[in-house]
């Protein structure tokens, strides 16, 4: 099930999803966004499963909810993007904003997640995710690059603007 917890951030309403997109989270949803602002971010970084169900639910939600809205994605790890790269209904009229790349140093071998925003991609592709150093084992000029084989997906999706219309 999920969890939609509810902040204020400037003129926008900020949902921080926690859980499983599945069967009965439209319902979850719906209650949880009730009175919601014209503006609205969903942070999906601890969002950890999304199956058949859950995924047409959150379609059907999506629909419905950003009639006359402006909304943003923030921190989809991989499971997320993956949707919205072979589904755009996952992400609809929204904008995406950033995701959650795993991480990995070459050196210490230890993994981690590290945020990339679309202005990043945008001026510099995944180099943008690879450091000079890890944070983990602080070693200077430890290379620390992204686990997934993401650059695929990212190319198909809308970065930092309105996903183009399906069909």
């Amino acid at each position: 099930m999920i969890e939609a917890v509810r902040a204020t951030e400037n003129d926008k309403t900020v949902f921080k999803l926690r859980g499983s997109l599945v069967a009965g989270c439209a319902a979850q949803l719906e209650t949880a966004t009730t009175a919601a602002g014209r503006a609205c971010a969903f942070d999906f970084a601890d969002v950890t499963i999304v199956n058949s169900v859950g995924f047409r639910e959150w379609i059907a939600f999506l629909t419905r909810f950003g009639v006359n809205r402006s909304i943003v994605f923030r921190d989809c790890g991989y499971p997320i993007l993956v949707m919205i790269a072979m589904f755009p209904a996952f992400l609809g009229g929204a904008v995406l904003e950033s995701i959650l790349l795993e991480v990995r140093c070459v050196d210490c071998r230890r993994s981690a997640m590290q945020r990339l925003t679309a202005a990043a991609y945008a001026a510099s592709g995944l180099a943008a995710a690879r450091k000079p150093s890890c944070d983990v084992c602080k070693r200077p000029g430890a290379s620390v690059t992204a686990l997934e084989e993401v650059e695929d997906c990212l190319d198909r999706i809308a970065w930092g603007r309105e996903a183009e219309p399906s069909g």
